[in-house]
């Protein structure tokens, strides 16, 4: 009887080592990225309170991989049960198809850390746009769950 009830429990504690994985195409390519993320449990005095606790994003295209969380950094907080958590700083919660591009938009949870956006070709290069503000096409949810 134990053995049942801790195999019913263990998918809630493993929740946030599950990935979720988005998938979509831009100019009939096919691209994907998978999120590592869990519904946010931070304690209410903290910052990033409004974005999932990610731990690993991937944009994944053809053969590239790239890490996403490596360009947004990390940052540590508490959640509700004072349990220190390693967090992505910010988090990509859309992509959109603009020619012959794709780009991501993440937030950063703090009400005032504005938006990160990535952009990437359909080689799956990123791109480094010049612009502060980009002409998106309507952005589809990477991670509609956790929002």
């Amino acid at each position: 009887m134990k053995k049942i009830i801790f195999l019913l429990l263990t998918p809630i504690f493993c929740y946030s080592n599950t990935s979720n994985v988005f998938k979509s195409s831009c100019s009939g390519i096919q691209y994907s990225i998978e999120s590592f993320c869990s519904i946010n449990n931070l304690k209410d005095d903290q910052d990033k309170l409004d974005i999932p606790i990610c731990g690993k994003q991937t944009f994944i295209l053809g053969k590239e991989n790239q890490d996403l969380s490596k360009s947004t950094g990390f940052v540590e907080r508490m959640n509700n049960k004072g349990e220190k958590i390693k967090m992505m700083n910010f988090v990509f919660y859309g992509a959109s198809c603009k020619n012959d591009r794709i780009i991501l938009s993440g937030a950063g949870g703090c009400n005032s850390c504005g938006e990160l956006f990535k952009t990437f070709n359909l080689s799956g290069k990123e791109i480094k746009e010049e612009s502060t503000t980009l002409d998106l096409e309507p952005m589809q949810d990477i991670i509609p769950n956790l929002y």
